[in-house]
C-alpha cells in the first residue's frame, strides 16, 4: 500500500469523530485556509502566522513550525511521558500525517495529535491565544 493510501485509510477509520476526520482530510489535501491563501483572496491583510506573526503562515508552519505551536507539542510530549511513562516522539511527519506501523498500535497517539491540531485550528479561527499550560483541557 502506498504511503498516501495508508494515511487516508487510517483517517477514514476516525469517522466516528467527524471534526477530527475532516480537519485531517483538509490537511492531507492542502485545503487549510492559511493566511498565505487568505491574503491572495484579499480576505486578510497579512500572510504572517496568526500566532507568532514572524513567518508566512503555511500549513506546516501553522501546525508544526510556529514557536507557539512548538511549545504546545513539547507540553503534549511531556504530559504523555508524565502520565503514561512512555515517550511520544513527535516530528513534522507524525504531526501532519499521523504515526503508522503494520500493527496499527498508534491509535491513541494519533487521536491525541488530531485533538491538538483541532485545538490549533480552532484557536486560529476564533482568534484565541494558544494556551500552552493546558492545551488538552481547552481542546475538548
Amino acid at each position: 500500500m502506498q504511503t498516501g493510501a495508508k494515511y487516508l485509510s487510517f483517517h477514514t477509520k476516525l469517522q466516528k469523530n467527524q471534526k477530527y476526520h475532516w480537519l485531517q482530510l483538509k490537511i492531507l489535501h492542502r485545503l487549510i485556509p492559511t493566511n498565505i491563501y487568505l491574503k491572495k483572496l484579499k480576505l486578510t491583510d497579512s500572510n504572517l502566522c496568526t500566532f507568532c506573526k514572524l513567518e508566512a503562515e503555511t500549513t506546516e508552519h501553522l501546525f508544526v513550525d510556529c514557536p507557539y505551536v512548538k511549545e504546545i507539542w513539547e507540553v503534549v510530549e511531556d504530559m504523555h511521558l508524565d502520565r503514561f511513562d512512555v515517550p511520544i516522539a513527535l516530528n513534522k511527519t507524525n504531526i501532519l500525517f499521523g504515526k503508522f506501523n503494520t500493527c496499527n498500535t498508534y491509535k491513541v497517539e494519533n487521536l491525541l495529535i488530531l485533538i491538538i491540531k483541532h485545538y490549533i485550528f480552532t484557536c486560529k479561527f476564533k482568534s484565541k491565544k494558544l494556551n500552552t499550560d493546558t492545551p488538552l483541557n481547552d481542546s475538548m
